[in-house]
């Protein structure tokens, strides 16, 4: 078995293509149930401001999958721990909610 020590540190892990795909549709989803329900601008303001400590609230969910899974919350449950787990993701859904809004505002006018 060999070691990667370039990456040893890394926090980004490899992922397939179809768990990319899986985690790209719930964000997609889950940014238009926000916007949709009216909660764009609280959703932003505070994923905005929880951006830097997203890693700690991923990894508490992490910690709490199990009794998710019991409770049989375990897809979007992993897909939204797997969101919070990198800040690339957590950005790209920050985004999402933000065009998504943007949408919805230029419907309405």
């Amino acid at each position: 078995m060999r070691i990667n020590w370039k990456n040893m540190w890394s926090m980004d892990e490899e992922r397939t293509p179809a768990e990319a795909e899986d985690t790209a549709d719930f964000a997609d989803r889950l940014a238009e149930s926000i916007v949709k329900r009216n909660l764009g601008v609280p959703a932003l303001w505070f994923m905005e401001a929880m951006e830097p400590v997203s890693f700690l609230g991923g990894q508490t969910m992490l910690f709490f999958s199990p009794l998710a899974g019991f409770m049989g919350w375990n897809d979007s449950y992993k897909a939204l721990a797997d969101i919070l787990n990198s800040r690339k993701r957590t950005r790209s859904l920050i985004n999402k909610i933000e065009s998504a809004q943007a949408q919805k505002q230029e419907a309405d006018e």
